[in-house]
């Protein structure tokens, strides 16, 4: 995307460009993604900016413990430079991969809350459209309507999409009212951190409503 003749042929044949930009802040970027490229990324989005193709941009931002305190100013960032975008999806890292247990890179449901909360309020605030992946709803009490799993459950669809490991039938979660439409306790959150931050929820699943914009 960085060269600009080329995502010009490329928006003719694309019908959605996926981009994986963990953080707004170069030094955060190159340590999170083990790479120098944050320019070119910076280049290809300016590109489909000039191009007036941000409406079909998709922009994947994984939260991990080097930037979830930087997630409302990622949106005030978004919002000053490519506020077009069609979608800005927050993804709670997976402990697969390199991640490997390291709390380094893994970060608690409580430490993090209050910034996801944060970030999905500003979206909402200058009206761009946000999903937050791969967390239990009780964790983000008060912002559910933002679940990706929510919507998919309001769709009508299977919560999980296909590969995506079951939750664990915990305690909690079995007497959980928001069961139906929520990731569950991730086996692989849970063999780090346990289950002490999950609670089970009296809420009317029906009283919630998804964020539209």
């Amino acid at each position: 995307m960085s060269d600009f003749e080329l995502t010009k042929k490329l928006i003719n044949e694309v019908e959605f460009f996926i981009v994986n930009f963990p953080s707004h802040i170069e030094n955060v970027y190159n340590t999170m993604t083990r790479s120098v490229k944050y320019e070119l990324v910076i280049a290809g989005l300016n590109n489909l900016k000039k191009l007036s193709f941000l409406n079909r941009v998709r922009i994947f931002h994984i939260i991990t413990k080097r930037n979830y305190i930087y997630l409302g100013e990622f949106v005030d960032w978004i919002n000053k430079n490519y506020k077009g975008i069609f979608l800005l999806n927050f993804c709670y890292v997976r402990n697969k991969g390199r991640v490997k247990n390291n709390k380094n890179i893994l970060p608690k449901y409580s430490e993090t809350s209050k910034f996801i909360k944060l970030a999905l309020a500003k979206s909402k605030l200058y009206g761009i459209k946000a999903v937050i992946q791969n967390i239990p709803l009780c964790v983000i009490d008060g912002f559910e309507g933002f679940s990706f799993e929510f919507h998919r459950f309001k769709r009508g669809d299977h919560v999980f999409e296909r590969g995506v490991e079951l939750p664990l039938n915990i305690e909690k979660c079995k007497q959980c009212s928001l069961k139906v439409g929520c990731c569950g306790a991730r086996k692989d959150y849970i063999c780090v951190y346990g289950d002490k931050e999950l609670k089970t929820s009296k809420k009317d699943i029906n009283s919630i409503r998804e964020e539209r914009f």
